[in-house]
């Protein structure tokens, strides 16, 4: 798993600003998802929408935690970019071969009050991407493809 330079990651960065989105989500040159919305339901609605069309995508998101790094993980992703990325994110993504590049890396995603994201604590409660998703469909009344025992 080789190193992404700096400059890549800052004009990926900056193609999402300058859209004004926080979400991104490309295959073979073609955008296959995008979202101005923050938090984690983007991500959600993409794997949604696109189920295994995501498998081998390249991601760009403003943030990415423990949370975000199982479902990217979940549904196979090729490599990850972030503005921020969590410790948890960075090891999961790393044990799972997918690179990741993040301009800024935290201990922990925090919500928007400053309180500990409660996904994360989700997903460091279930390891296992597979058990981790099905966990977040359950605690969020079913977000994603299919039912709990499918994959995307």
């Amino acid at each position: 798993m080789g190193e992404i330079p700096r400059e890549e990651v800052r004009k990926e960065l900056d193609r999402l600003a300058t859209r004004g989105l926080s979400l991104l989500v490309e295959k073979g040159g073609r955008e296959l998802f995008s979202s101005r919305e923050g938090g984690l339901r983007p991500l959600l609605a993409a794997v949604e929408r696109l189920g295994e069309a995501m498998a081998g995508a390249r991601v760009i998101d403003k943030v990415v935690g423990g949370a975000a790094a199982k479902v990217l993980i979940y549904v196979g992703v090729a490599e990850v970019f972030a503005a921020v990325a969590s410790r948890s994110a960075i090891r999961a993504l790393r044990a799972a071969g997918i690179p990741l590049a993040a301009l800024r890396v935290v201990e922990r995603i925090r919500g928007r009050t400053g309180d500990p994201c409660p996904f994360e604590a989700l997903a460091d409660e279930n390891p296992d991407p597979v058990a981790f998703f099905r966990a977040l469909r359950h605690r969020l009344g079913g977000c994603g493809p299919g039912d709990a025992g499918s994959s995307p």
